[in-house]
């Protein structure tokens, strides 16, 4: 689920029945720019949707206000969910949720990465608006 109002949107992932492996991993997660393709690591997917880039920042700003990220611990069930909360409204199109094999470094080296791609879930951004 995700729900954009003004300048603020919520994301919320519940993903169940991941298996007896992924038990008691952290496992993140991101909003990318493009749409899932053939696979988890098609190119398609793009980079990681930042609104600081989207605004030509460059470099752009990677952390979690600038980028939707959700990291996952792995119940004993082998389910899990995720929220975030960022301070802005993704722009419509055909996007994607990627899941990562680890979870997300949120500073330092490699802040924004999570491993590498597992799957990836297709999210397509709509506005709503009086008329519809």
């Amino acid at each position: 689920m995700l729900i954009g109002i003004e300048n603020t949107t919520f994301v919320k992932v519940q993903i169940k029945d991941l298996g007896k492996a992924a038990v008691g991993k952290e496992l993140g997660a991101h909003l990318h720019i493009g749409p899932c393709g053939p696979d988890a690591t098609a190119a398609s997917v793009g980079g990681h949707y930042n609104v600081s880039a989207n605004a030509g920042v460059v470099p752009p700003v990677v952390n979690d206000a600038t980028e939707v990220w959700l990291n996952f611990d792995v119940n004993s069930d082998g389910n899990a969910k995720a929220t975030a909360t960022v301070p802005f409204v993704p722009t419509v199109g055909n996007r994607s949720i990627t899941f990562h094999a680890g979870p997300t470094i949120k500073s330092g080296a490699g802040v924004g990465t999570a491993g590498s791609k597992l799957a990836c879930l297709p999210l397509d951004i709509k506005s709503l608006n009086s008329s519809n």
